[in-house]
């Protein structure tokens, strides 16, 4: 299942809507984790549980700062459970397939865990778009980004998960070249996504491609800023061979391709070797993140 299968039932008009919305959200993830973490450890499975326990706290997290959101705006606590009916049955349906399987894993789970936090995405900012009220277009939007930032924090998790499940060795330090790989990552990305733009152009896709061709700029533009060569020859990206033709499958490869940008930078963070590395991590991380979201949002939307 790579979107919403449906329109969103919910149409909040208020802040308080809103904001119950997010509530129930967030208590609905606590309460899958805590009964995943209660059949993991019914199993056996004492690391899966810890995996689904620290996911715990960080629900509870989010969920304390829309409870102080909630008085500081309304003057009242959130009634999350009014709104609950309202949520994106695709969250509720993986995590029971998740309850089922018998061969789940960290790295499993918190690939499920961001995909969830992407369908949240695409469920904020579609309120976010069809909201009439400015003041609820605002939340809807701040909350769609909150939801794509959780989704990255998770992809570091599951990329620290993927290593412990093949017993490598924890990453060492960015090599001194890492600005020179980070370049050649910038300029691989804009090739592919310039090709999934025309690609989607093509098939009468233009919100699509202007996504792409967004992200494709920002790419090469920061490709350029890389790029400390002596002759400052333009140069071009070797490009892998694109044969998707349907639109979800363009649409999955772009993520894909975004998503290994911004596992590069990632490690990168955690494994900083010059300042100038480190910086340019950093940089690469939050743009990387944007793309994700950019992709995100043409993946998941709600099918017409």
């Amino acid at each position: 299942m790579t979107r919403l299968d449906q329109e969103p039932k919910a149409r909040p008009r208020t802040l308080k809507d809103v904001i119950g919305l997010a509530a129930a959200m967030e208590r609905e993830a606590g309460d899958r984790y805590a009964r995943l973490a209660a059949e993991m450890k019914r199993r056996g499975d004492h690391g899966l549980a810890a995996t689904f326990e620290a996911m715990i706290v960080e629900e509870g997290d989010h969920l304390a700062a829309i409870e102080r959101w909630s008085m500081e705006a309304t003057q009242e606590p959130p009634d999350a459970g009014h709104y609950a009916w309202e949520l994106p049955l695709e969250i509720a349906r993986s995590w029971d397939e998740a309850m089922e399987s018998a061969t789940l894993t960290p790295y499993r789970a918190l690939g499920i865990a961001v995909v969830n936090e992407e369908r949240g995405f695409a469920f904020y900012s579609y309120i976010a778009a069809h909201a009439e009220d400015a003041g609820v277009r605002s939340a809807a939007e701040t909350l769609a980004h909150e939801e794509l930032r959780h989704a990255a924090l998770l992809r570091r998790e599951r990329r620290r998960a993927w290593r412990r499940e093949r017993q490598t060795e924890p990453a060492a330090a960015m090599p001194p070249d890492f600005l020179e790989r980070a370049h050649l990552l910038e300029r691989q990305a804009a090739a592919l996504h310039r090709a999934i733009a025309a690609r989607l152009t093509t098939l009468g896709r233009a919100d699509d491609a202007a996504a792409l061709a967004a992200a494709a700029i920002e790419e090469r533009t920061a490709a350029a800023a890389l790029d400390f060569s002596s002759d400052n020859t333009p140069k071009k990206a070797p490009l892998r061979p694109l044969e998707k033709q349907d639109r979800m499958e363009l649409l999955r490869a772009a993520l894909a391709e975004a998503e290994l940008v911004y596992d590069a930078y990632a490690d990168a963070v955690d494994h900083p070797g010059t300042e100038a590395d480190l910086l340019a991590a950093q940089d690469g991380s939050a743009r990387a993140v944007r793309h994700l979201g950019l992709i995100t949002a043409r993946l998941y939307a709600p099918a017409g």
